[in-house]
């Protein structure tokens, strides 16, 4: 088709072209397509790309339709988009603006786009059935948050970070009863401390910490320490407080070589950065009972074991409450696998080459990308690459993954797999620390 052509068509309507189509009985109509923004007609050869499932190893950083886009070396052109799923888009903003770059004259989609706003803001035309905000990566999302809902139907936890580390959140998930307990025990602790509150450093005197486990650290050459026995809760002052010989300074061994790839999240090793020369937080030991309950054998650093004993009884208590929580979050590696209740395999593949210099990995290729004069006015420095190269790190956009093909996750811990199952007993660290806000402070901000 020649432009010629191509001139002579674009000063026809729809309509007319329709009617010659229908005189010599050729199909050539297709209903319900409209533009999406106020966008000029649009005349061109096609381009045409039929949508379908993502093929097994295709590139996960590939989007459908931009190896079409960048094959197309053409200022006439139309894409034509077919096999569009209803309510889910298949077009937006940043494949308009791949579009916009390579001169294509437009898009007909047979289906949906979202972001219409970025074509229209680009002059980029572009026609179909409708505007939706779902996109296969938002359908990935819906489905997810569909699981996520059947889990929280069954233990009332919300896994919020799902990655290679894992959180997990619940409103509802400690009774009242407990809420009032602990309620009760930060009301007795604050009120004991209220002479002399211990305020968090930088906190702006609004978080008084009660229980920390900073305040009475191990001192290494300085703390009292017993080899064998172990200091229970009932006798921790009267028999223990005081006693013991010193630890000595710490001393890295010189022949302790590390094997970094066990220190990541499931690893058996802890990272020498993490260690403090100094001091150590003091754990409490924490030992599970036969009824499901769980039991302090370790006084916990900081709170008096007499004088606060229901105090432990309610910390116990949300210990108790809190392991399914933790058999969530808390991963192993074992026989060099991830082992554990959260998700530990990745939702996308790897890509083939994430570098950022990678043309394939933007919707604008660097040799795309007009150099510009340089501004003899300015104290410029830049060479002609060094000022394209600048350019296009400000105009490109990169290209998302396709959304691959939704695999609930088996949410929960497998049998022989708690922590309750797998050992018989804990080490926990106890923090309390009351927020407090007054008319003068009245908001705190989250993460401070």
């Amino acid at each position: 088709m020649t432009n010629d052509i191509l001139e002579r068509l674009s000063a026809l309507e729809t309509n007319t072209i329709f009617d010659a189509l229908d005189f010599l009985e050729l199909q050539g109509a297709t209903y319900g397509l409209r533009p999406l923004w106020d966008c000029p007609k649009i005349v061109g050869r096609a381009s045409t790309i039929l949508l379908g499932p993502k093929a097994e190893g295709s590139p996960p950083t590939v989007h459908l339709i931009t190896p079409v886009i960048d094959s197309i070396t053409a200022d006439d052109r139309v894409l034509v988009i077919a096999g569009g799923v209803e309510g889910i888009s298949s077009w937006g903003d940043i494949i308009a603006n791949a579009s916009k770059v390579e001169g294509i004259r437009g898009t007909i989609i047979d289906g949906m786009s979202r972001d219409i706003d970025g074509s229209r803001d680009i002059g980029y035309p572009v026609f179909g059935r409708g505007v939706t905000m779902i996109s296969a990566r938002n359908r990935l999302c819906i489905q997810e948050l569909r699981s996520k809902a059947k889990f929280f139907e069954k233990t009332h936890l919300v896994p919020t970070l799902d990655a290679s580390a894992s959180i997990v959140k619940s409103d509802n998930y400690i009774d009242q009863s407990l809420h009032e307990e602990l309620q009760a025990a930060f009301a007795k602790l604050k009120l004991e401390q209220k002479d002399d509150p211990d305020w968090h450093p930088r906190s702006n005197d609004m978080v008084q910490n009660l229980v920390h486990p900073s305040l009475f650290p191990l001192v290494y050459g300085r703390s009292r320490v017993f080899r064998e026995e172990v200091v229970g809760v009932e006798d921790a002052i009267d028999r223990w407080s005081g006693k013991g010989e010193v630890i000595p300074k710490y001393q890295k061994p010189s022949s302790d070589k590390q094997r970094y790839y066990g220190t990541g999240i499931g690893g058996d090793q802890v990272d020498d950065s993490y260690w403090s020369e100094n001091y150590q937080w003091l754990p409490s030991n924490v030992a599970f009972q036969e009824d499901g309950s769980v039991k302090f054998t370790s006084y916990i650093n900081g709170l008096h074991p007499i004088k606060h004993r229901e105090i432990y009884g309610t910390i116990e208590k949300l210990i108790e409450k809190a392991l399914p929580a933790w058999d969530f979050c808390l991963a192993c590696r074992r026989d060099h696998r991830m082992v554990g209740s959260c998700r530990i395999q990745p939702r996308f593949g790897m890509p083939d080459n994430p570098d950022d210099n990678n043309d394939a990995n933007w919707t604008v290729a660097l040799e795309d990308v007009p150099i510009r004069a340089k501004d003899e006015s300015s104290d410029e420095s830049m060479n002609d690459d060094e000022r394209q190269f600048e350019d296009w790190k400000k105009i490109r956009e990169p290209i998302q993954p396709e959304a691959p093909e939704f695999k609930a996750w088996d949410y929960g811990t497998k049998p022989g797999e708690s922590l309750r199952e797998r050992f018989r007993d804990i080490q926990v660290i106890v923090k309390m620390a009351s927020i407090e806000l007054t008319p003068d402070k009245p908001s705190f901000p989250a993460g401070g």
